[in-house]
């Protein structure tokens, strides 16, 4: 049977995005600051100017460029308060807005420009070079290039967003919230060239009525709450926990370009931050890292990690260095994107699980050959729900693929339910290890060789071996700081391994040293990066590589 959530329904509004978070202001939170630069803190956004700066732009978008419902917006570049500016004024005028990873080569941001069909970008000056050349590959005029930061405000060729205000509104275009996209949002690239998921105005809107539901910011007494904002706003975990959904809950956002952790424990201490919004390298810097200790963050009342799989030991090495809970949450672009997410009295208990459904979704758990599972078996999610994506924009193939025929979305996600509710994540359906039929997850060896304290950080992938025809698997280590790389070391943190695991999953293609494991911009192990660097290696007798 499938799985609905244990929290009621709420209900969902039939409106647009920009109308959904500004039409429904509260006169508590009209003037007070809800976007503050870090770096300066007197350049901030309140309510009120962020409604009136976006709608000032997304006229101009509409009166001076003529700007058509549904034309695509393209922004690239750092985090700062002029991001959601733009963001929020594209969607004003009726705009798709497409944001585009800031760790982008000129070639891949050629890709997404062309793909989604980019009308203009809108670019961080750091990043005007790759811009620059992005542009002139797909034909991009320069005058469809506005900056946007305080470093964009007198450049010598291009305009600030901000020029292009206008002082009277025009009529706004009539949005049908289920139909037209409000964001088509890229996925990482990790399985093959990214799909623009095409996220309509419902779906945004849902996810963000499903949060306020079962989202609450940890007790924080003595304290205000605040947020931080590192994670990139060009991920949907940034945009809608970070961008829109302070906007329904009042929550003022510090806004922070890019993570540097002196700069992030610096801003803890100084604006007294109480919640955190992290990805799963972040917390293993809060765990470990020395600069930790030097500074005072008796403000923090928790962490919510999501984006990849977070180690438990992780979890409960915060806890007893910063007496901070640290929680998950999961999701996907396509799902606008949360799906669950823990809660605060039982995080600390759960670590290692995802949480509980949030509101409005309806799930099945599907074995390899289409048979839904019952509670306590592991198959692939599958999901309903108003916040689930409309399909991938210009690829027909893949959306018929990712749907089932009874209209549930095809995660990917290998996992189970508990008796008590709660889901586990063991693994991504094509990620998995098959050794001699049986099949490992990478995921659950990674956190387990987490908890060794040699090890800084691991990708664990399979190996082919020739001698048993079969995969096997091997684990790519970046070691602690002060440590070097041995053949001994190698071989003892395999044996160590040896005595944590079935017999199924010993590291019998070894450990491989490696400098630093690579990771997407939103904490994602990139193992296509691996593999293409080591995927073609066949296993010898076990031993460790440097």
């Amino acid at each position: 049977m499938p799985v609905t959530s244990p929290f009621p329904d709420v209900e969902i509004p039939d409106v647009d995005l920009w109308s959904f978070l500004f039409d429904r202001e509260e006169p508590s939170k009209v003037d007070k600051p809800i976007f503050v630069d870090v770096i300066d803190s007197k350049r901030f956004l309140t309510f009120q100017a962020l409604k009136r700066a976006s709608s000032s732009f997304g006229a101009a978008l509409c009166t001076q460029w003529n700007w058509q419902r549904g034309d695509t917006l393209g922004i690239f570049g750092l985090n700062d308060i002029d991001y959601v500016t733009a963001t929020l004024g594209a969607l004003w005028a009726g705009a798709t807005v497409s944001p585009m990873s800031f760790t982008f080569t000129a070639k891949e941001l050629a890709f997404q420009l062309k793909n989604s069909g980019s009308k203009a970008i809108i670019v961080h000056p750091h990043g005007l070079s790759i811009v620059e050349e992005a542009a002139r590959q797909v034909g991009l005029p320069s005058s469809r290039i506005l900056l946007f930061g305080e470093a964009g405000r007198n450049h010598a060729k291009y305009k600030n967003f901000s020029q292009l205000g206008c002082s009277s509104l025009p009529s706004r275009w009539r949005i049908e919230p289920t139909k037209d996209v409000a964001l088509l949002i890229y996925s990482s690239g990790t399985t093959g060239f990214p799909k623009g998921a095409k996220l309509s105005h419902t779906n945004v809107v849902a996810n963000i009525c499903q949060l306020s539901a079962a989202e609450k910011a940890p007790p924080s007494p003595g304290y205000s709450p605040k947020l931080l904002a590192f994670l990139p706003f060009a991920h949907i975990y940034a945009t809608t926990m970070l961008m829109f959904l302070p906007l329904v809950s009042g929550t003022p956002v510090y806004v922070m370009p890019k993570f540097d952790l002196e700069v992030c424990l610096r801003s803890i201490q100084e604006h007294k931050i109480t919640y955190v919004y992290i990805a799963p390298p972040v917390a293993l810097i809060f765990a470990k890292h020395p600069l930790v200790d030097k500074f005072n963050l008796t403000s923090l009342r928790g962490f919510l990690s999501a984006a990849a799989p977070l180690a438990p030991q992780l979890v409960k090495d915060i806890h007893k260095r910063l007496n901070v809970t640290t929680k998950q949450a999961y999701g996907l672009s396509e799902t606008a994107p949360t799906v669950t997410i823990q809660q605060w009295p039982n995080a600390l208990a759960c670590r290692g699980s995802i949480g509980m459904l949030l509101p409005n979704h309806t799930v099945k758990l599907v074995s390899e050959t289409g048979v839904e599972v019952p509670p306590g078996q592991t198959g692939e999610l599958w999901i309903k729900g108003k916040n689930v994506f409309m399909g991938y924009h210009n690829n027909e193939q893949a959306t018929k693929d990712a749907f089932s025929e009874d209209g549930f979305f095809k995660t990917g996600d290998i996992a189970y339910q508990d008796l008590e509710g709660n889901f586990w994540i063991t693994d991504r359906l094509k990620e998995l290890i098959k050794y001699r039929g049986y099949q490992v997850a990478p995921a659950e060896l990674e956190a387990t060789l987490l908890q060794n304290p040699k090890v800084a950080d691991v990708a664990v992938l399979g190996i082919y071996d020739e001698r048993i025809v079969s995969e096997v698997p091997r684990a790519f280590v970046q070691l602690a700081p002060g440590l070097e790389p041995t053949q001994e070391l190698g071989e003892e943190i395999a044996k160590w391994m040896d005595s944590r695991v079935s017999y199924t999953k010993k590291l019998r293609g070894g450990v491989q040293f490696i400098h630093e494991v690579p990771k997407s911009a939103a904490g994602k192990i990139l193992r296509r990066v691996l593999k293409n660097k080591y995927g073609a290696q066949t296993a010898e007798p076990r031993s460790a590589k440097l």
